[in-house]
């Protein structure tokens, strides 16, 4: 009788838990349809909350409608409920798009493509707060924590907005024009390319181009970058008259650092021939300058002064490594290759390539002694092992020339 009394009591209390559960996903819905979101926030993070039922897939997706709906709502009462709403929004539709069965996916997908559109709000929103801010501050130079928490969330909104739209240049603009309220410039460049690369109207990609120019030349100095991107300019606006001038201007100006930059580091290395540093900062100047066999000399003597100057190892294999794979890529990018043509030139050309690959190997294999866990490294070397059809285990490229 006892046994029987504790199961009814067992099968009481669980029948109880999943009216409970049911209930609690009945009042979520009731308070997203009378737009009390705030209630509907309680309820829903209670379920999350409980141990006494699965996170089922209709969780997860009620989940994703409720911080969608308080990240969308232009009350400020609404939205200070919790500033991470839209990111939870998306987390939990797509565990919803893991979980579901494929026929009920669609809500899911229909409810990120909504999404799109709450993101940029809401990036655009904290741009102008944080913006607003900065101008307000007795020192707009000195960016208060608070402000910076804003810019930061603009920026993840927008990044989270390309995701969704990868084709759509708003989200982009957008993050383009917090990196550079910022100074975030680096960021600010990468946004920029990536809108030369989506953008159709050769208007708009010729003022891009301008910019990151003007950034790179201007406010990070870095002549070299820039010089690769006005090249690129000149691929899709061949002999532009602003960007021929730049590149002539910007040439003469690196030969000019360059040459200074030689006399002066071949001054130190004169001055202390037993510093490794010397010989390293040598083997730069000449890498920039495309004197490769002159850089790895000097790289070299770095190395025999301190065999742990793991940084000489890396600018060699990387340099072998981008040889040899740059040069596969030139075979299998070319759509106008015949199998003829293949049988003639390709065997020599992948064998130029294998050639890279085994000059890179052994200074990689070196630099992977001192930086063991170095992810770019061991993907390298993982690409070199099944190019060149090497064991794992074997180990006879060892020797560094």
């Amino acid at each position: 009788m006892a046994y029987r009394l504790i199961f009814l009591t067992f099968l009481s209390s669980f029948l109880w838990c999943g009216v409970a559960s049911s209930q609690s996903i009945g009042e979520v819905k009731d308070a997203l349809t009378a737009h009390e979101y705030d209630d509907a926030k309680i309820f829903i993070d209670k379920i999350f909350e409980a141990n006494n039922s699965p996170i089922t897939p209709e969780k997860w997706f009620y989940r994703g409608l409720v911080y969608s709906s308080i990240a969308n709502d232009l009350r400020s009462s609404v939205q200070n409920l919790d500033s991470e709403a839209l990111f939870k929004s998306y987390d939990s539709f797509v565990k919803y798009k893991e979980l579901a069965a494929l026929e009920e996916v669609n809500g899911a997908d229909t409810n990120l493509v909504k999404l799109y559109n709450t993101a940029v709000n809401q990036a655009s929103r904290d741009f102008q707060t944080a913006r607003m801010r900065l101008r307000r501050s007795a020192n707009p130079a000195d960016m208060d924590p608070e402000t910076r928490f804003i810019f930061k969330r603009s920026v993840r909104a927008a990044e989270l907005a390309q995701d969704l739209k990868p084709e759509d240049s708003l989200a982009y603009r957008l993050h383009s024009q917090v990196s550079y309220e910022m100074k975030e410039y680096r960021d600010y460049i990468n946004t920029l390319e990536e809108l030369i690369d989506i953008t159709r109207d050769n208007e708009l990609r010729y003022n891009y181009y301008q910019e990151m120019i003007r950034v790179l030349r201007d406010i990070l100095v870095d002549s070299k970058t820039s010089l690769k991107v006005i090249n690129k300019a000149l691929e899709d606006f061949p002999n532009d008259e602003k960007f021929v001038n730049a590149r002539l201007s910007l040439s003469q100006s690196i030969d000019g650092i360059q040459e200074k930059q030689l006399e002066d580091i071949r001054q130190r290395v004169k001055e202390n021939p037993n510093d490794p540093l010397n010989y390293y900062n040598l083997g730069v100047v000449y890498y920039n300058m495309e004197r490769f066999d002159e850089s790895f000399e000097n790289y070299k003597l770095c190395l025999d002064l301190d065999p742990s100057f793991f940084d000489a190892y890396k600018v060699m294999w990387v340099h072998y490594f981008n040889l040899g794979s740059n040069t596969l890529r030139g075979l299998t990018d070319s759509t106008a290759i015949t199998f003829t043509d293949y049988q003639k030139k390709g065997k020599l050309i992948e064998n130029q390539a294998d050639s890279a690959y085994q000059l890179a190997l052994p200074y990689l294999r070196k630099y992977l002694q001192l930086q063991p866990e170095d992810e770019d490294a061991l993907k390298a070397k993982a690409v070199i092992y099944q190019r060149l059809h090497l064991d794992a285990k074997e180990e006879e490229l060892n020797e560094v020339p």
